[in-house]
């Protein structure tokens, strides 16, 4: 017996003013540490530009990337 498809169609909603408390979620990072990471981004951005996205990465991908061969 042949499984039968069945279409799918994704709603969403929305809601707003829930509550008037004036509550509202704040920085992750503020003041001098928001600054320091817009300019790592900002020097990363500029390293991926001129030499290719491979250029800058984490750390923690180094293992499961594959090994560079010799040029």
């Amino acid at each position: 017996m042949q499984a039968m498809i069945l279409p799918v169609r994704l709603l969403g909603m929305g809601v707003s003013g829930l509550n008037d408390m004036g509550q509202a979620q704040g920085m992750l990072f503020g003041g001098k540490d928001r600054e320091k990471h817009s300019q790592v981004d900002a020097v990363a951005d500029r390293l991926k530009e001129k030499f290719g996205d491979k250029a800058l990465r984490r750390g923690s991908n180094l293992e499961r990337d594959e090994k560079p061969k010799p040029s």
